[in-house]
């Protein structure tokens, strides 16, 4: 709610149908101007300006259609009583919602409708149903678990309300026989079990039909679903250990290793090989010239003869 109260003649409080010009002492002029900051439910800012064309015409009314626009209609404005600026927001709940107007005066006037400042809390509503059973107020919480409910603080004896607080039970039991953790109406196979860990199954017993000795009230056949069976062909083929691809990474490393080795082997050889292939033909090329020099020798020899003859 606005800080400053507004008149039209010093006493009576302004309302949505006041003038700009009819507003007491704020010598508004045409075209001045006002600046709206907001603060969504939300959290989100937003700013719009209102511009006052004609003050004679335009009215407080057109300014609040203007808030409310400006807040996506989630709130309500008005003028009380008093000449103050209500804003209102309307959705429930913990609320950011701020607003601010900056009257800018271009015209010299002293227009002022102060700071709107939180009068009213805003509140979470309580998940509770009232009804007529058996021609008597009851009242019930909807959720389930000792974590949902609610007090009474006043006593209301003409109708049978007595102060006091009513807390709601969670459910306790076994799962295949381990230990399980209730929340509300949902029971959980607890850490420490070996079959039933995270197994959770709702339980819609009224009080009434639960038994004192302890027996079984039910059974579950637990069947995989295809997100869990995907999930499960999935890790066995690509666990890091056994998985189907690191298998096969594994194998086929061994065999590119086998054909590095039987390279390597190879390739040593070859090595041999031409080693032996350079020895003969080195051994070869001795040879040869050994020969030729015979030869040589050979057909200087017979020269030698032809000439002497």
């Amino acid at each position: 709610r606005a800080s400053i109260a507004n008149t039209t003649n010093g006493t009576a409080a302004i309302d949505a149908d006041t003038t700009f010009g009819g507003i007491f002492g704020a010598g508004v002029q045409d075209g001045d101007t006002i600046r709206i900051n907001v603060t969504t439910h939300e959290g989100s800012s937003r700013s719009e300006t209102f511009s006052i064309d004609d003050a004679a015409t335009a009215t407080v009314g057109d300014l609040l259609t203007e808030i409310r626009s400006t807040l996506n209609g989630q709130v309500s404005v008005s003028v009380d009583a008093e000449g103050r600026i209500s804003v209102t927001d309307n959705q429930l709940g913990n609320s950011d919602l701020t607003v601010t107007l900056i009257e800018e005066n271009e015209g010299g006037g002293s227009l002022n409708f102060g700071s709107l400042e939180v009068e009213t809390e805003g509140r979470i509503a309580l998940d509770i149903t009232a009804s007529v059973v058996d021609g008597k107020l009851s009242i019930e919480h909807n959720g389930f678990g000792q974590r949902n409910g609610f007090s009474i603080e006043e006593d209301i004896e003409v109708i049978g309300i007595e102060v006091g607080t009513h807390e709601g039970q969670d459910v306790e039991g076994t799962i295949n026989g381990e230990e399980a953790d209730g929340f509300g109406r949902i029971l959980t196979g607890g850490l420490d079990a070996q079959n039933v860990v995270g197994l959770s199954l709702r339980v819609n017993l009224e009080p009434g039909e639960v038994p004192e000795d302890g027996e079984e009230l039910g059974s579950v056949d637990l069947v995989y679903g295809v997100a869990r069976r995907l999930a499960v062909a999935l890790n066995s083929i690509t666990d890091q250990f056994e998985g189907t691809l690191t298998n096969r990474e594994e194998a086929i490393n061994d065999t590119i290793e086998d054909l590095d080795g039987r390279i390597a082997d190879m390739e040593r050889r070859i090595q041999q090989k031409r080693q032996n292939l350079v020895g003969r033909f080195a051994r070869l090329e001795g040879t040869i010239a050994n020969l030729q020099s015979q030869g040589n020798f050979l057909t200087s020899q017979l020269a030698g003869l032809v000439s002497g003859k």
